[in-house]
């Protein structure tokens, strides 16, 4: 999300990874996203919406 902030921001970025499976403990260990039971609905900002849509589309 630091990275994507940066773009955002209009800074170059390199997000590298030693692995070809990105995304940390949400997609490699399986950690479910889920803060809360209405994280779906609301209560999250619209960046992390969109980031949770897109890994969930990718894998």
């Amino acid at each position: 999300m630091a990275a994507l902030a940066a773009a955002k921001m209009g800074m170059r970025v390199i997000l590298t990874e030693e692995t070809d499976w990105w995304g940390g403990q949400l997609t490699s260990q399986a950690v479910p996203p889920d803060e809360h039971p209405w994280i779906e609905s609301f209560g999250c900002t619209r960046t992390y919406r969109e980031f949770r849509d897109r890994v969930r589309r990718y894998y």
